[in-house]
């Protein structure tokens, strides 16, 4: 029986020419084994997936894949877009047996779909801040591409499993696919898609922001093609680093003074705004991409005239009278006497720095505050966010708040970025995740070895409480106001 330590990480092409001749030869009835030319080939077409200039362990298990399926009748350039597709425990179950081809395959197809289609969000989301039209024909009216070919390669896929599970295709228009991205996948998608590993109760786009969710940027990271720069919350990263990228050292403070200002303005005022101007240590350029990160507030929030800022975060409120922010609306379903601010002079941030900033900064800004309240000399946004919450170099937070803890749990066992560099690392848990008792227990439960030992896991209550207790700096102290 072969195991994935029969193979080595990487090996030449030579190396790999003998190690399939001696698999081959003992696990499949194939009598035209590839030369080296042939697996050269290969590369060159692509039908491999893309590597350095070593052969790697999937490689070999592609080219495996490839005479397994050929032996049964499938041609090499159809084998070897299969074989591309699946992991190396799927394409160790493919040489296994087979019983597992065809359930591989059709589990494949499904997974791959379900990548598409997160990745196609993605891509969508892009576009339409660029300018794009959803679901328009014409490129021409807008000068881009509206609908990313990733969005209609899986609109049609969903096509298809709809009409192999004999249902009626709900995807076909693109208006209404992202609608029901806004529903758990078990309410809407073919059941080969949400039968996945968790992916049941994935939702792709959030309901309240209308942006790509959490779980969506965790399944496209999976997606080929798809890089940390794809990702909203990296793009929006990415543009601010580049727009200090000139002040060296004094970037990093500059960072965390922007940061803590949008986290604690999610509606601004244009004096507000305008005010950041007179701040010595922001640069212009600095202060301009702080103004691009907001839009008017819609007519439509208005009552006489003016917009009402929520007492606890400062965010707009609606006109049911309830704050826009969605984590902040869980944690005060009551609200109370609200800011008037006029119309003419309001401005929100937009929807993705809401989501993957302002809503996320509601509890790190309450765990930094909570910090420096007790007299503990702690940093927001450290090295330009090597974390959320650092206490100097040796301890570091990361706050999370995401719906699905197997999502989170995913992304994390990936890499938990600067906490890594800390001698303690916690993972701060939006207690509103906790509350329904069994969270962190199934984040725990499904984080690698190797991070369950490197993180400490807690509510954000629990930190808060945790740090008072341990690491007490001279008072004296002060939480600074943005």
């Amino acid at each position: 029986m072969l195991s994935l330590l029969d193979f080595p990480d990487s090996c030449t092409a030579e190396e790999a020419v003998r190690l399939v001749g001696v698999i081959a030869g003992h696990n499949a009835n194939v009598d035209d084994l590839p030369s080296l030319r042939t697996l050269r080939l290969w590369r060159a077409k692509k039908l491999l997936s893309q590597g350095g200039r070593r052969f790697t362990r999937k490689n070999i298990l592609e080219v495996l894949g490839i005479l397994r399926l050929r032996a049964e009748g499938v041609t090499t350039g159809a084998a070897a877009e299969r074989c591309v597709l699946l992991n190396e425990e799927q394409l160790l179950l493919l040489l296994s047996g087979p019983q597992v081809t065809s359930a591989i395959m059709a589990n494949s197809f499904a997974e791959v779909t379900l990548q598409l289609l997160a990745k196609g969000i993605l891509d969508q989301y892009r576009r339409v801040i660029q300018g794009a039209v959803v679901g328009h024909a014409d490129d021409r009216r807008t000068g881009i591409e509206n609908t990313p070919i990733s969005l209609r390669q899986a609109a049609a896929r969903l096509g298809r499993l709809y009409f192999e599970e004999g249902r009626e295709d709900q995807a076909a228009s693109v208006h209404a696919l992202l609608v029901l991205a806004t529903k758990p996948l078990s309410k809407w998608a073919p059941q080969a898609i949400w039968s996945l590993p968790d992916a049941t109760d994935a939702v792709l786009v959030d309901p309240d922001y209308r942006v790509p969710s959490e779980d969506c940027e965790v399944i496209a990271q999976q997606a080929e093609g798809v890089t940390l720069d794809d990702l909203i919350e990296n793009r929006l990263h990415a543009e601010l680093s580049q727009t200090l990228a000139k002040l060296g050292d004094d970037a990093d403070p500059v960072y965390t003074s922007i940061r803590e200002f949008i986290g604690r303005h999610p509606l601004a005022t244009n004096r507000e705004l305008h005010g950041l101007y007179a701040r010595p240590e922001l640069p212009t350029a600095a202060v301009e991409f702080v103004h691009s990160l907001y839009n008017p507030v819609h007519a439509d929030f208005a009552l006489q005239g003016q917009v009402r800022r929520c007492p606890f975060c400062r965010a707009l409120m609606g006109r049911d009278n309830r704050c826009t922010l969605q984590g902040c609306r869980e944690d005060h379903p009551q609200m109370s006497q609200a800011e008037q601010v006029p119309l003419d002079n309001a401005l929100v941030a937009r929807p993705e720095v809401l989501k993957y900033w302002v809503d996320p900064a509601r509890d790190e800004l309450r765990l930094y505050d909570a910090l420096l309240g007790a007299g503990i000399s702690a940093d927001l946004y450290p090295h330009s966010d090597r974390c959320d919450v650092s206490v100097g170099d040796d301890i570091g937070v990361d706050v999370k708040d995401y719906r699905d803890p197997a999502q989170l749990a995913r992304k994390l066992n990936r890499g938990i970025g600067g906490l890594a560099l800390y001698r303690r690392s916690i993972l701060a848990v939006s207690d509103r995740r906790t509350r329904s008792g069994d969270y962190i227990a199934r984040l725990r439960e499904q984080l690698s070895p190797a991070v369950r030992q490197k993180l400490e896991v807690q509510s954000v209550s629990d930190t808060i409480r945790a740090l008072r207790r341990d690491y007490k700096a001279p008072r004296g102290t002060h939480a600074r106001q943005a």
